[in-house]
């Protein structure tokens, strides 16, 4: 699973937050603050930008308490008991480059950190939108985009439990400036919420790029077959668990909730289950303290070893060597996302080959090559924000078109499956409705769905009876080895879509006079579902599928292979 770089909570007061947190690290030593530095395009709009922010800054205050910091003036329309007055949006670093950068003091890679948090808080800040207030008291009412906001970023090395972990602190205002009307607004971060994965993968491409032109060489970190991030060659897997402490407390509340409550705790459990676990008061010890307690985590072989890691940095800093063409990482992108989806946005294909690619090219370089892609088509043109346009392939459309005419070349050509045998009273008013209307189909294609706890198993084996009694054999088939293992718990004899496919082409397996049933469709990839309709020969017994569709092309995979089985979602 992705390694959520970007996490935000909302500061409903924040009174306090400024002095006894963001100036404070995340330990307290007397004597000794960190310095913040106003960032965004509506800080530039504020006049703060790049200003420094200590423990009483008088602009923070104005903000906190929804004036402005110059004119001391009201600056959104509402300050309600309840008002949310900051955004705090943090950034983490790798836990490698944490230990190389507090730890060990290899100070450039804080500098790298905090410029790799700027490029991609830039991305984040793009999103930036105002409720459109003539949209209704729908609370998904529309966004009008406004693409900035005043964010105060604090940057910290240590973790409550004093464990290395670099971080940056984003406390963005609660305003944000409407350009066409004039005016300061309440912040709608509901599309920056959407896009802190993309943000995350930038931030990760940046920062591997710096650490990799600072002299160290940096590794994939794979999961599942999933790329996390990256880390630094040569601090080791056992390396940063020594500094991991805050992760094994929240891992160990997330395991105990699964055993009291039975399953996985969700997004905002977890969140909970994070911040009840985090010590509410900060430590009191200074900077060399810190640093000598985490030094005493590794022996002294293992402290000899990392600090040469960091001088070898420092002495042999080499060229940026990792690199790999933009059109070549969307066209990979582009490939295998639109393997299971026929839709995909842009920047879902910009985030996959950054996600891919960490470190080897940019988030500049990605956009150039998406506008310049010879195989990539736009079907919508957002006005505000491109990223979010809806793009397809030249060969979905063609894959569209050819299973569009599979369904209807096969639309009332084959003869009922079923005349007239009786069904069983054990079926439900809507599952009668269902076997009823496939036996009695005389089209090629036929997709059924239904909620959990239809019943869709029993009925799909009352199918099964009618089709047999009629002399035609059912095939099952499932995308995963895990549908088609639930397949034959159910008592049906199935095999994979894979495998089918193979099977068929070694001459190993015909469809010739068989119902074909494809259970959980919605699994299938678009080249999958196209094959299985080309796989399917003209006969006099109908076949059928299953899928989720509306008729728009934004479904277009589920039109792919509605044209061949009979599928059961």
């Amino acid at each position: 699973m992705f390694r959520l770089v970007f996490t935000c909570h909302p500061i409903r007061n924040g009174e306090s937050y400024l002095s006894q947190h963001l100036t404070a690290n995340d330990y307290y030593a007397e004597g000794e603050h960190v310095v913040g530095v106003w960032m965004g395009q509506g800080a530039e709009l504020l006049g703060l930008s790049g200003q420094e922010i200590g423990p009483k800054d008088a602009a923070f205050e104005a903000l906190r308490t929804n004036r402005h910091p110059t004119t001391g003036e009201r600056l959104t329309e509402r300050t309600g008991r309840e008002r949310i007055a900051f955004y705090d949006f943090q950034c983490s670093a790798p836990k490698s480059v944490s230990i190389m950068a507090a730890t060990f003091g290899d100070v450039r890679l804080v500098e790298a950190h905090k410029e790799a948090v700027g490029v991609a808080f830039k991305e984040l800040e793009r999103y930036a939108g105002r409720e459109d207030n003539a949209g209704g008291e729908d609370r998904n009412r529309p966004l009008v985009n406004t693409g900035n906001v005043c964010a105060a970023a604090f940057t910290h090395d240590a973790s409550r439990e004093l464990d290395a972990q670099l971080h940056t602190h984003l406390v963005t205002a609660n305003a944000t400036f409407d350009a066409k009307a004039g005016a300061w607004r309440a912040l709608n971060n509901r599309e920056m919420f959407g896009a802190v994965a993309f943000a995350g993968r930038v931030y990760q491409a940046e920062l591997a790029r710096r650490v990799q032109l600072l002299g160290y060489a940096v590794r994939e970190d794979r999961e599942n077959g999933v790329v996390k991030g990256f880390e630094i060659e040569g601090v080791s897997a056992e390396d940063c668990d020594k500094q991991s402490t805050r992760r094994k407390q929240i891992e160990a509340e997330i395991e105990r909730f699964k055993a009291e409550k039975g399953r996985a705790p969700t997004t905002g459990e977890k969140h909970v289950i994070a911040t009840e676990t985090r010590e509410k008061k900060l430590p009191e010890i200074t900077t060399p303290e810190v640093r000598a307690k985490q030094l005493a985590k590794y022996d002294a072989a293992d402290r000899i070893r990392l600090e040469k890691v960091a001088a070898n940095a420092r002495e042999c800093p080499a060229p940026f060597a990792g690199h790999v063409e933009a059109s070549a990482a969307i066209e990979h992108a582009a490939e295998h996302l639109l393997e299971r989806q026929a839709v995909v946005t842009a920047r879902d294909l910009l985030t996959y080959a950054l996600q891919e690619n960490v470190g080897k090219v940019s988030v500049s370089e990605l956009r150039r090559a998406l506008e310049k892609s010879p195989t990539l088509l736009r079907l919508t043109e957002p006005a505000e924000l491109r990223e979010t346009a809806r793009m397809t392939s030249l060969g979905e459309l063609e894959r569209e078109v050819e299973a569009c005419a599979s369904i209807r070349e096969r639309q009332g050509r084959f003869d009922p499956l079923e005349r007239g045998l009786p069904l069983s009273p054990s079926l439900g008013d809507d599952q009668r409705r269902a076997v009823s209307e496939i036996v009695a189909s005389r089209d090629g294609v036929l997709g059924m769905i239904g909620r959990a706890g239809a019943g869709k198993t029993h009925t799909l084996k009352e199918v099964d009876r009618l089709v047999r009694a009629a002399g035609v054999a059912p095939v099952y088939a499932a995308p995963t080895h895990k549908a088609k293992e639930v397949l034959r718990g159910d008592g049906f004899e199935a095999t994979t879509c894979s495998q089918l496919l193979v099977d068929l082409k070694a001459g190993k397996a015909s469809l010739r006079g068989k119902l074909l049933v494809v259970d959980e469709a919605g699994m299938l990839s678009n080249r999958q579902g196209a094959d299985l309709l080309r796989a399917r020969p003209p006969g006099r017994r109908r076949q059928a599928t299953d899928k989720r569709r509306d008729g728009r092309l934004a479904r277009a995979r589920a039109q792919t292979f509605a044209a061949a089985l009979l599928c059961i979602g």
